[in-house]
């Protein structure tokens, strides 16, 4: 989806988040980010955090991540009905709008 060297268009824009008014980090208009689609822009975070892991093997998660995973797998493995089946989801995903 994401493709690199994409050319994006800048510009200044006000993001409304939350009631506020917000002036966007230039940097963020500069890389035209807000002209991604929603899956573009999730695709992005994964590239950047892999980066991020490339770039510093020392990186560690954060012990609130491994808590909440800890939780999850708990809740997961206390109610495995819950739960929706991995080929439900990815059908889901991927089917045409």
């Amino acid at each position: 989806m994401f493709r690199r060297g994409r050319v994006l268009h800048a510009g200044h824009h006000r993001r409304h988040r939350r009631g506020k008014h917000t002036e966007m980090n230039p940097t963020f208009q500069q890389l035209g980010i807000e002209h991604l689609t929603v899956p573009e822009r999730i695709e992005l975070i994964g590239l950047i955090w892999d980066s991020i892991a490339e770039a510093d093997p020392n990186v560690t998660t954060p012990q609130s991540h491994l808590r909440e995973l800890e939780r999850r797998r708990a809740a997961a493995e206390a109610d495995p009905e819950a739960g929706i089946p991995w080929e439900a989801v990815k059908a889901r995903l991927t089917r045409p709008s």
